[in-house]
């Protein structure tokens, strides 16, 4: 309530008793704003599954028009509950309530897991200034997968030509269709091999293959670069390297 000061006066002193109490008229609260997410709002991902540093495409609909949402995205462990990481940003909507925004994937929050399950939900920044505020918005869920490439056999990294391997690879998440091994010696490309068709959203590849398909192999030191591309460029695809070594006495050549 708004008060009114009242100052002495010496020509209204005699009736001083006759004043009856002025109250100041209550004014009206402000209208509440509409919220920054209403029930209408929406967030589409362009993928269900990342690698960490990959392009995250998001797009909403439905939000306060010029407004600021903000994303609380949070990682956990597969199948638990504890927050291994949690990270913000602030979007500006248009004039339509919507945006298109393109951000980077995160690290994993623990080094030791492979996948992590993650969820980003866009609500009012007003929730960082209270936290026991519960956020109230869109949330979609997503996975964030290292990419990693695991060979049994390889572990104390000497390989037999003539031997099998199980490859357990994930994390190629870019939609191509393949696994591809590139076999170097020093830097010379010596072949480029396919190893079978990548499955499901994470670009997941479990196989037991030929350590070396093609014959001819000479011993020492060779690279195997692991790739989702045919050809590989070094400088722009991303792969993981293995380094072996194949002894004299297994070599082909």
């Amino acid at each position: 309530m708004r008060h009114i000061g009242l100052y002495a006066c010496p020509a209204l002193a005699a009736g001083a008793a006759a004043l009856t109490p002025v109250v100041a008229a209550a004014q009206a609260p402000p209208p509440t704003p509409p919220p920054v997410a209403p029930d209408t709002a929406s967030v589409a991902l362009d993928r269900s599954c990342y690698a960490p540093g990959d392009p995250m495409v998001q797009t909403g609909r439905g939000f306060a028009p010029n407004a600021s949402v903000l994303q609380i995205a949070g990682l956990t462990a597969p199948g638990g509950n504890q927050v291994l990481r949690a990270l913000t940003a602030t979007i500006t909507t248009d004039a339509s309530g919507g945006f298109r925004v393109i951000f980077r994937a995160p690290q994993l929050g623990r080094a030791s897991d492979r996948t992590e399950d993650g969820v980003s939900i866009f609500t009012d920044p007003a929730v960082l200034q209270n936290p026991s505020a519960t956020p109230s918005g869109p949330a979609v869920p997503w996975t964030l997968s290292a990419r990693d490439v695991k060979v049994a056999q390889w572990v104390d990294r000497v390989a037999d030509p003539t031997g099998t391997m199980g490859v357990d690879s994930t994390g190629w998440t870019r939609g191509h269709a393949n696994l591809y091994a590139h076999y170097f010696r020093g830097t010379t490309r010596i072949r480029s091999v396919k190893l079978g068709a990548l499955t499901g959203p994470c670009g997941t590849f479990k196989r037991r293959v030929k350590e070396f398909p093609f014959k001819g192999v000479k011993a020492g030191e060779w690279r195997v670069f692991f790739s989702d591309t045919a050809v590989l460029d070094k400088a722009k695809d991303p792969f993981v390297r293995r380094t072996v070594v194949v002894p004299r006495s297994k070599a082909t050549a």
